[in-house]
């Protein structure tokens, strides 16, 4: 072996093409259990230095090769070769910049001398199609290699549209909604994200910022798959700021994760019960969270990871002077180190008509775990001189493509600190049973319970937690119950390459029981209310330059139950419904166009009701 790796290249390939062609019939085929060894292989072998090559270099050559030249073609966003291609169609690509190579360069999971196997091309078009400004993309491997062993690879993408100027509008639950803005997610081609908005909806109204950017850009090697969002908005009732710097685990052997998050946010908050705003209150709350990752081990397509990090979050209330209310929710303080491990599995399936319409949805059908424990050491109940918080979470996908289950588990606890024990559980099952090309039965159950119910963040069941025709918040309690049966048709009908085309017939039922807000409640009469000074403040919320009460010397506490609002029974809707997704536009937003009906025991709920409202899914 050693004597023939010595020839020159150009010896040792006519040496073994003559050895091929005369010994190796065309038509032999590879002993049972061995690999075909063909010229490819052979071309890949004998390019490489002697002193690289050992015996097992065949069977290591055939599932590992090193990428050459990168090359790209970017597509515009429609196909110029359609039949039905017209001019504005046209008139898009040509006012659309399409993505740059140097953007989709940095955006890759490998470059050029890197060595890769099948399962990371498939990861890199994977994480290609996840960015919103690309409908679809398909990276190829050329068939022969360089002179120095190496493989070309073409990445091949299609672009979305990305400016986004939107005048929207909904009405859901008895709510209306409103918005006026526009939005750019690939800024120039380079995949930034901007935007400018104006929105109202029954909660509040004002104007929001947001930039989205990758480090990448800046040049830096190790900003490499970092990206920073910033965020700024000013409502009629507060401000919010978010700052996020995100260095994620991007690939599976992405060895180190780095993540800072900084939040500051006022605002009012409304509680709606039985289609009646029954508390309103200003909230201020503040986020502070360093954490990173570390990969401990990637084997069978799986990967442990070690996770650590330290949380700052807190909440303060105070009564809105303008709708004063006699009942406020407790302030809350967490301040904790925090340490977790995560376990992923690597089984991505590329499937269609599950959340989307006529568009590829990388779907992971392995299990994934994370489990996060953190100790506090202050703001702490009585008694006690640690506190817990616990995270625990699992999703796992099962079954062919014909039916299909996606489910997960989510678990939330909190003890021994001065807000209270806090238990939270959540589950949850997704089942796609094709009937044919064109049918699907989408089933779903999901489930929640609550120990006790935060009164600023209570546990509801209505229009806006996906029992359609009912007002938002509807029902409160402590523990739910919500199952949605769906026929879903999927026409194949596209419109101009606009618009993907999907109808669907539905039945909810829900039920809530138990308390709500049992725990963490002021019960302030109107003396106090009155007594309340400017010793009692909070920064105000609402700019009018006065001070707020935050009642800290109301005479009483005490749990309140509205077991007595709630009936306990189950509510239902049946409805139909057409949904409208563009798959050539970066928003990913399916509009839902809603016809139902209230059915059951809900008193004073009985008439068809239209509803139109932008969701995330089908």
């Amino acid at each position: 072996m050693t004597t023939f790796l010595a020839l020159p290249a150009t010896h040792r390939i006519a040496l073994l093409g003559t050895i091929l062609l005369t010994v190796v019939p065309a038509e032999a085929s590879a002993p049972a259990g061995a690999t075909p060894v063909t010229l490819q292989h052979l071309c890949d072998l004998i390019k490489k230095p002697a002193t690289e090559t050992t015996d097992d270099e065949f069977a290591a050559v055939i599932n590992t090769l090193q990428v050459g030249d990168i090359r790209f073609l970017i597509h515009p966003i429609f196909d110029s070769n359609s039949a039905d291609f017209f001019w504005l169609h046209e008139f898009a690509n040509w006012i659309h910049i399409n993505s740059q190579p140097t953007a989709l360069y940095r955006e890759l999971s490998f470059q050029t001398g890197d060595s890769i196997q099948s399962a990371d091309l498939a990861e890199a078009q994977r994480l290609l199609r996840a960015k919103s400004y690309l409908r679809d993309a398909k990276i190829t491997v050329a068939e022969q290699c360089n002179a120095d062993g190496r493989h070309n690879v073409q990445v091949e993408t299609w672009d979305n549209w990305s400016l986004l100027p939107s005048i929207g509008f909904g009405r859901s639950s008895g709510q209306n909604k409103f918005s006026l803005g526009f939005k750019e997610d690939n800024l120039l081609g380079y995949g930034v994200r901007a935007s400018v908005k104006y929105q109202s909806d029954y909660l509040r109204h004002g104007y929001e910022t947001k930039i989205e950017m990758p480090l990448s850009l800046t040049g830096i090697d190790s900003l490499q798959h970092s990206y920073l969002t910033t965020e700024w908005t000013d409502n009629n009732d507060g401000s919010r700021s978010y700052l996020l710097f995100d260095k994620p685990f991007y690939q599976a052997k992405t060895p180190l994760m780095l993540r800072a998050e900084w939040l500051n946010d006022q605002r009012l908050d409304q509680i709606y019960q039985q289609d009646q705003l029954t508390r309103q209150f200003l909230t201020e709350e503040k986020l502070f969270e360093l954490s990173a990752g570390w990969l401990m081990s990637s084997a069978d397509k799986a990967q442990l990871r070690l996770l650590a990090g330290y949380r700052s979050q807190q909440w303060q209330f105070a009564v809105d002077p303008l709708h004063p209310t006699w009942q406020l929710p407790f302030d809350r303080r967490y301040q904790y180190p925090w340490l977790g491990l995560e376990y992923q599995q690597q089984q991505y399936q590329v499937l269609s008509d599950l959340y989307l319409i006529n568009h590829p949805e990388d779907i992971n059908l392995g299990w994934h775990h994370q489990f996060k424990i953190g100790l506090q050491t202050s703001d702490l109940a009585p008694a006690q001189s640690l506190g817990y918080h616990l995270q625990l979470q699992s999703d796992k996908g099962f079954g062919n493509n014909d039916n299909r289950w996606l489910v997960s588990a989510a678990a939330n606890g909190m003890f021994g600190v001065s807000s209270g024990d806090q238990l939270k559980l959540k589950l949850q099952a997704e089942n796609f049973y094709r009937l044919s090309s064109s049918f699907t039965l989408y089933h779903k159950l999901a489930y929640a319970h609550r120990n006790k119910v935060w009164l600023d963040d209570p546990l509801t069941l209505g229009g806006d937690s996906g029992l359609r025709g009912y007002p938002v918040q509807y029902q409160h309690g402590n523990q739910s119950w919500l199952g949605t049966a769906e026929l879903r048709w999927y026409p194949h009908l596209t419109l101009y390459q606009l618009i993907d085309v999907g109808f669907v017939a539905f039945i909810d039922a829900g039920r809530v029981s138990g308390s709500a807000a049992t725990n963490q409640q002021y019960w302030v009469n109107q003396q106090n209310f009155a007594k309340a000074g400017a010793g009692y403040t909070v920064p105000n919320l609402l700019k009018v330059g006065m001070h707020v009460p935050t009642l800290t010397d109301a005479t009483s506490l005490t749990q309140v139950s509205n077991t007595e609002l709630l009936n306990g029974k189950w509510l239902g809707s049946v409805g139909i419904g057409a949904r409208l997704f563009s798959s050539r536009s970066s928003n990913n937003h399916v509009i839902h166009i809603d016809l139902s009906k209230p059915v059951g025991s809900a008193e004073y709920m009985n008439a068809w009701e239209i509803q139109l409202k932008v969701e995330q899914r089908f």
